[in-house]
């Protein structure tokens, strides 16, 4: 079983701790510990990749690569040979950059593929996961938020490509999201640093991890 888990935070100087790599590992252990080395499981962290828009040249309709993008053909290539995808996606404006720059390439080749009625676009079928996240103060209200303007938009790209989107339960059918306890200010720096309660971010990702392993 091959898992790949893509962080979509833009922000480079967090690296590893960026709140987004942090699920990426939380969905690996949680992983590890249910299927333990039955599992391969690779997290791709965005922000180390320079991504090129989409120009709509029509180059990958035969080729399903992109000339112009060496860096999504890696990631497409690793997301193409995975069983299942996690996605960790905070909120920006509301979906961050790179992961659009994705999402624009996927479409336009699921496109390509519908005109030429080609068959095997490789993200058919795919089982996806999906952490939203974002850096207001959890309530009801930043949730639904969060649901509205970051969650749906990512399943709805998702799911127009062919992929299967799975839920963590009936109350999460799209995936499930969370906000911050709290927030840090450190001298000298201009971003502040969020706090979060972990032990429940791992009690709402564990259904789903749960999930997308019940379904392949």
């Amino acid at each position: 079983m091959k898992v790949t888990c893509l962080a979509a935070s833009n922000v480079r100087g967090r690296g590893p701790e960026s709140t987004s790599t942090r699920v990426c590992r939380l969905v690996s252990e949680l992983i590890s510990e249910r299927v333990g080395e039955k599992a391969q499981l690779e997290i791709v962290e965005l922000s180390g990749y320079e991504l090129q828009p989409c120009v709509m040249c029509g180059e990958c309709a035969d080729t399903v690569r992109c000339v112009y993008d060496s860096a999504f053909d890696e990631i497409f290539t690793k997301i193409s040979q995975s069983d299942a995808l996690f996605i960790a996606v905070p909120h920006y404006a509301p979906i961050p950059a790179k992961l659009m720059m994705l999402f624009e390439k996927f479409q336009e080749m699921a496109y390509l593929h519908y005109l030429t009625k080609r068959k095997g676009y490789p993200l058919v079928g795919k089982k996806v996961g999906i952490v939203a996240h974002g850096g207001q103060p959890e309530s009801e209200e930043t949730l639904a938020y969060y649901v509205d303007e970051l969650l749906k938009p990512v399943a709805n790209s998702l799911a127009s490509v062919g992929m299967k989107i799975t839920g963590a339960s009936a109350d999460w059918p799209l995936g499930v999201v969370f906000g911050i306890t709290g927030m840090i200010e450190p001298k000298g720096k201009l971003l502040p640093d969020f706090t979060h309660d972990w032990d429940q971010i791992k009690a709402r990702v564990t259904p789903l991890v749960e999930a997308v392993l019940i379904s392949l």
